[in-house]
């Protein structure tokens, strides 16, 4: 027996909110099925506690669609042959009924709020160097999709990377092909005054921006704009001269003398 055929494109399903992804890895296959997550987390549930029978008019109310991937997020659907290897059986309703058993969930809803979240990071860490202007979140849901970014849903919630990391990973991809620039980001520097020439000559061959210096006894402040790729060496060159460095703000780039 099979589940009743239905095709399903999870990209034209204007409600995802009740839409899950399974996954499950077995004999160095992944598996991924399409379900509501509603039912299938009751389901498990009760096959779980109850130990219930799970009929093919059961499973047909869970699962979205008849297709088992190898990968749900790119639609890649699994090789026959790797579904026998795994599972023993093509019996496609025992197949779900292992993944939905044993798999891991992962909602549409939860992904998309996943890639909001690094749109948004994206938008306020980047502009457009050739405008100086920040690219709008429209914008920048367009030049992801532009890359053809896809959320991993495979690795748990432990070993996900962070937004921010996945965010700066994007922003990578990006400007390889679109003229994306990281925000300046503009850093407070506290030295001692022994030590300016070093810090200056440092920043000098950054082409960082220094925009005051403010005296406090034996010691200098410095409010400077760096390349966020700086940051990290600069901090520790400050570091090193027995200073400290804080993180101010981002620059804003939507100067007053830009056209409007």
């Amino acid at each position: 027996m099979s589940i009743r055929g239905r095709g399903f494109d999870l990209r034209r399903e204007s409600r995802l909110t009740d839409v899950a992804v399974v996954s499950l890895k077995k004999h160095g296959f992944r598996f991924e099925i399409i379900c509501f997550i509603n039912h299938a987390l009751s389901w498990r549930h009760q096959l779980k506690n109850a130990k219930t029978h799970c009929s093919e008019e059961d499973i047909n109310e869970v699962v979205r669609s008849d297709i088992v991937y190898s990968n749900a997020s790119k639609r890649t659907p699994a090789k026959s042959k790797d579904l026998v290897v795994a599972f023993q059986t093509d019996d496609l309703s025992k197949i779900c009924i292992e993944i939905l058993r044993n798999g891991e969930f992962q909602s549409e809803s939860q992904l998309s709020r996943q890639f909001r979240g690094i749109a948004t990071i994206i938008m306020q860490e980047t502009f457009n160097p050739e405008t100086k202007r920040p690219y709008t979140f429209s914008m920048i849901e367009k030049l992801m999709h532009g890359i053809h970014f896809v959320l991993d849903p495979h690795n748990s919630s432990k070993k996900q990377e962070s937004l921010r990391a996945q965010g700066l990973r994007v922003i990578r991809e990006l400007q390889k092909r679109y003229p994306v620039k990281r925000a300046l980001m503009i850093l407070q520097l506290i030295i001692l005054e022994e030590n300016l020439c070093s810090l200056m000559e440092k920043l000098n061959a950054r082409n960082a921006k220094v925009v005051s210096i403010v005296e406090s006894g034996n010691q200098l402040s410095l409010v400077c704009e760096v390349e966020p790729s700086f940051f990290r060496d600069c901090d520790a060159l400050v570091r090193s001269l027995y200073g400290r460095s804080e993180i101010l703000a981002e620059k804003d780039t939507n100067d007053d003398d830009c056209d409007d």
